[in-house]
């Protein structure tokens, strides 16, 4: 999938995700939000496509934009609101774009020791915001075999880039049977519209 850019008429750049080769297939300028795209552009479509689909490309997952937050496509999802990527044998664990806006700002993000194992649904961390503390849960058993040490001095690189720099810990996979109940991005995206 390649990114195309058009002007609209304040001048911002929309982006549009197609296949095939875009007429410049440039990516979104470093720094620029796709967040401050308004309701009017979403509405706006050429060839039934959103002229501001927001595809942005990151290590292999389409992100979009849904209101103030976004969900990574090729991830699964939990009810509780964790994501899981599969690498192999081994996954990525965060919390979604939809969690972190939620909470707001991150100030306290505690992660477990690697070699520790947890059953799915267990509370392996917990994230504090300014305005509140929440469990991160275990969306499958695991074993830790890896943790974000980044975050320890700036957690809110989570609310920067959930899906990408802010992700939490690194496991093993022990049951995979238990990737069937998770959710992916199609039904995320509907749950956390329910919510609102």
């Amino acid at each position: 999938m390649k990114l195309s850019g058009t002007q609209d008429r304040n001048s911002r750049l929309l982006w549009k995700a197609h296949d095939g080769v875009g007429t410049d297939g440039a990516s979104p300028l470093p720094g620029e939000s796709l967040r401050l795209m308004t309701e009017e552009h979403l509405a706006t479509t050429a060839g039934g496509v959103p002229l501001c689909y927001h595809a942005i490309i990151k290590r292999r997952t389409e992100t979009f934009v849904m209101g103030n937050w976004s969900i990574a496509e090729g991830c699964k999802y939990t009810r509780s609101d964790e994501w899981l990527r599969l690498e192999g044998s081994e996954a990525l664990i965060g919390i979604s774009d939809y969690a972190q806006n939620a909470l707001s700002d991150l100030v306290f993000i505690e992660l477990p020791k690697l070699g520790t194992s947890f059953s799915a649904g267990e509370a392996f961390g917990v994230v504090e915001s300014v305005k509140a503390a929440a469990d991160v849960n275990m969306p499958v058993s695991g074993e830790i075999v890896g943790v974000n040490d980044e975050l320890e001095g700036a957690p809110e690189t989570v609310n920067q880039d959930a899906y990408g720099k802010g992700w939490l810990i690194r496991i093993r996979i022990l049951d995979d049977t238990q990737l069937g109940i998770l959710m992916d991005a199609t039904q995320y995206a509907a749950y956390c519209n329910e919510r609102g």
